[in-house]
C-alpha cells in the first residue's frame, strides 16, 4: 500500500513539473501551423499564467487533498476498532494456557 501511494506521488509530482512543456508544445505548435502566424509573447504569457494556475490546484493540490482525506478515514477505522475493542487482555502461561486479564488490572494513563 505504501509503495502504491508512493508510485502516485511519484508520477504527480513528475507530471506537475512537466505538464506545462508539454502543454505549451501541444497547445502552439498546432495553433502556429493553423493559423499561420506567429503568436505574440504576451499572448503566451497570458495563456501559460491562466494554465500555471490552473495546474497547481488540479495536479499539486487536489491529490494532496484525496490523499489526506484517504489517510484520515483509515485512521477515523482504526480509533473506532480501538473504541469498540473489549477492555480484555490475553496472556499465555508457562504451560500454554490462554488467560483473559481484565485491563483494569493494568495501570495506564491517558
Amino acid at each position: 500500500m505504501i509503495r502504491r501511494t508512493c508510485y502516485y506521488r511519484a508520477f504527480n509530482f513528475s507530471f506537475f513539473f512537466t505538464s506545462s512543456k508539454l502543454v505549451l508544445l501541444v497547445v502552439l505548435v498546432p495553433f502556429i501551423l493553423l493559423q499561420r502566424r506567429l503568436v505574440a509573447a504576451a499572448e503566451v504569457f497570458l495563456a501559460m499564467a491562466l494554465y500555471n494556475n490552473v495546474r497547481l490546484s488540479m495536479t499539486l493540490f487536489y491529490p494532496f487533498a484525496v490523499s489526506n482525506l484517504s489517510e484520515w478515514l483509515v485512521s477515523v477505522k482504526r480509533i473506532q476498532v480501538g473504541w469498540l475493542h473489549n477492555d480484555v487482555a490475553t496472556a499465555t502461561t508457562t504451560t500454554g494456557l490462554v488467560v483473559l486479564v481484565p485491563l483494569e488490572c493494568f495501570s495506564r494513563n491517558f
